[in-house]
């Protein structure tokens, strides 16, 4: 009986905070790139040829144009277009349904579901609400939630699968079918970040080591997991539009040994300023859980999976040095993984008597005073996104109004006023007083217009 309410409330857990994600993924309006990947891709500028995505295979030719003309992350702008093939409202289910697999895949990496903890599951998603990077850019901006919120997802289905064969070898045979699997998956992952391909290849590496330490020998699906890793990220960094759009967007960037040092100098101060609360509840864990062992083999079976998160955080983050520009939702794959890392930290000290009874307290005092927090903020991100929907609403009906009285030159006055960090127009332009910058083509093209414009 006991075991069926768990099921119940945790199937009703995980359904409100569906419909809740829902709600503001649901108003949350088309916003600078949503417009541009509502077409097949042929440049950064609409053309005479321009036309609206209408079959699969015109995802295949969008993307192999944006491989050549804009950018190498293949995966996540197909994955993008294919839920925008089948309707805005097909996406917004699915973004809803990403950041739930986002908690769930953060709380296996810690803990399984036996026996459902409850306490930390609920902590675990008021901690992502509250914290995660420009949550705007992040799990609500249609195009930022594929390049991160997805992203994450699929990037945690690997990186559990690591972890679960350090504690336990049966976990994923070296069957060929799984060394086959192992490949696609890794081509995948490899594809999806600049920063995240690398340290993830740098984590697969030390995860080698671990297992030839541990059980004596190596995987070989690790191996072709990794091959397909290193094709998936040279994919992405030989992209010919990576450097096209680097010598539009940022131009005069340069990578002597001062510049690089300048700049880890730089992502050092902007981590902290952006992670400093998890940075630094990372690093108490970490210090608490730790005691001394006997030798180097037990010092890396007890904190092996700890150590290789940290490194995934490490070259997470000062990859970036390479980059011509780190908005800071770059910072989104490093605290996910330092949340992960303060997870497991908890998990051992709880194992522990002497911690268990406190860490249990500590747990539900953190829990409900960050879902308070959460739902209070969730509030406030609901009346900011409702307001900057309204405005847009009200610039449809303008736009179709001038289209039914044969107008297709449009000027719009009013401009959405986006100011919360839920906000996905916090973080991304709109119209602009210019009619051919990029933004307004793109808007002019996908209401059918000759030209839009903004104007005071």
């Amino acid at each position: 009986m006991k075991k069926m309410w768990n099921i119940l409330f945790f199937c009703l857990l995980l359904i409100s905070i569906f419909i809740f994600m829902f709600i503001l993924n649901y108003n949350t309006a088309l916003v600078t790139d949503d417009f541009v990947y509502q077409f097949v891709f042929e440049n950064r500028l609409p053309t005479v040829n321009t036309r609206y995505l209408s079959n699969i295979i015109d995802i295949f030719i969008s993307m192999i144009n944006h491989w050549n003309l804009w950018g190498g992350r293949i995966v996540v702008h197909f994955l993008l277009q294919l839920s925008f093939l089948f309707g805005i409202q097909c996406f917004n289910v699915v973004n809803s349904i990403m950041f739930i697999l986002l908690g769930i895949l953060i709380y296996k990496h810690i803990d399984n579901f036996k026996k459902i903890n409850f306490p930390l599951l609920i902590l675990i998603y008021s901690v992502l609400f509250l914290f995660i990077p420009q949550p705007g850019a992040t799990i609500f901006w249609k195009s930022g939630s594929a390049n991160y919120l997805w992203s994450s997802v699929i990037m945690l289905c690997m990186t559990l699968m690591l972890k679960n064969y350090s504690y336990d070898s049966n976990y994923f045979k070296d069957k060929k079918i799984n060394i086959v699997l192992m490949f696609f998956m890794g081509v995948v992952v490899g594809n999806l970040n600049e920063n995240s391909g690398c340290a993830l290849i740098v984590c697969s590496f030390l995860y080698m080591i671990f297992y030839k330490i541990k059980n004596g020998e190596i995987p070989k699906w690790i191996i072709s997991g990794i091959l397909g890793l290193l094709i998936g990220y040279i994919v992405l960094l030989i992209s010919p539009g990576n450097y096209i759009r680097a010598d539009e967007m940022y131009p005069g960037v340069e990578y002597g040994i001062v510049d690089l040092i300048e700049y880890a100098l730089k992502i050092t101060r902007l981590s902290y300023d952006y992670l400093s609360v998890i940075i630094i509840s990372a690093i108490v864990t970490s210090v608490m859980v730790f005691e001394k062992k006997n030798n180097l083999k037990q010092y890396i079976i007890c904190y092996g999976n700890q150590f290789i998160f940290w490194i995934f955080v490490l070259a997470s983050i000062y990859s970036l040095i390479f980059s011509p520009a780190y908005p800071e939702r770059c910072w989104t794959f490093p605290f996910i993984y330092l949340v992960i890392i303060i997870g497991i930290n908890i998990k051992q000290l709880q194992e522990k008597r002497r911690f268990a009874q406190l860490i249990k307290k500590i747990i539900v005092i953190l829990m409900l005073s960050l879902s308070i927090k959460a739902i209070s903020e969730y509030n406030e991100a609901f009346y900011d996104i409702i307001d900057t929907k309204i405005c847009i609403d009200d610039h449809v009906k303008q736009i179709n109004n001038e289209k039914n009285n044969g107008n297709f030159d449009v000027v719009l006055h009013t401009f959405p006023e986006a100011y919360g960090k839920y906000n996905a127009f916090t973080y991304n332009g709109y119209l602009t007083f210019n009619s051919e910058s990029w933004t307004n083509r793109w808007i002019a093209e996908y209401y059918g217009l000759k030209s839009i414009v903004g104007e005071d």
